[in-house]
């Protein structure tokens, strides 16, 4: 017979599995990185592979598609590499790392956010990465840690490296067009006045 002692047994073992389960997958966590709104990740392998669900521009771990195909990291289809610090160095492009002693957390910055729309950090280390999407209206700098990242076993890899992503600014294109309409509108008044003279 099926006693309520039985019940509470099984009920533990699920426990126990669940947790051995999701202690291999870590999720993210957007205080890892400094500026972050978002994050996804721990997602297993590395982001520039060609195949989908490791690739930013075609990860489907937010479940969002565009057209019937996935739509990248944080709904974006169009990231751009703009720059990768591969540890131990600390400076590519307009990214710049610090690592503490045991490479697993430190603080990043950038030169600039000029021309850049949308901007992720990618943060590499061990089995996976998680990306971080980084509001740039809140500065040029911040930490950043693998605390969301994890190794076969559970432990926490060092990093391996960081990966700026972006997407261009949008062009104010409304203020450019009135801007032509209106010297087009100039060069209209000059030649009436020509005419007429």
């Amino acid at each position: 017979m099926f006693g309520f002692g039985n019940f509470k047994t099984l009920a533990a073992a699920a426990v126990l599995v669940m947790a051995a389960g999701g202690a291999s997958a870590a999720t993210c966590n957007i205080s890892d990185v400094s500026n972050s709104t978002a994050c996804q990740g721990q997602i297993a392998g590395n982001h520039k592979d060609s195949y989908a669900g490791n690739n930013v521009n075609v990860n489907d771990v937010d479940g969002i598609t565009v057209d019937g195909l996935d739509s990248g990291m944080f709904g974006i289809n169009t990231w751009t590499e703009y720059a990768k610090v591969n540890r131990p160095t600390t400076a590519a492009g307009i990214l710049t790392l610090t690592y503490d002693l045991g490479n697993l957390t430190g603080s990043w910055s950038v030169t600039s956010w000029a021309g850049i729309g949308d901007a992720m950090l990618v943060v590499k280390g061990g089995r996976g990465f998680s990306g971080y999407k980084i509001d740039t209206s809140k500065g040029l700098f911040g930490t950043w840690s693998t605390a969301s990242l994890t190794n076969g076993g559970g432990n926490r890899p060092a990093i391996s490296h960081m990966t700026l992503y972006a997407t261009p600014a949008p062009i104010p294109l409304p203020a450019a067009g009135f801007l032509l309409l209106g010297a087009l509108g100039g060069l209209a008044v000059l030649r009436r006045r020509r005419r007429a003279a």
